[in-house]
């Protein structure tokens, strides 16, 4: 479950990248 959310807030911070 940890990992998953790991994945999920990556994808997060590449929103906030663009």
């Amino acid at each position: 479950m940890a990992r998953n959310k790991r994945i999920g807030f990556t994808l997060v911070e590449l929103l906030v990248v663009i």
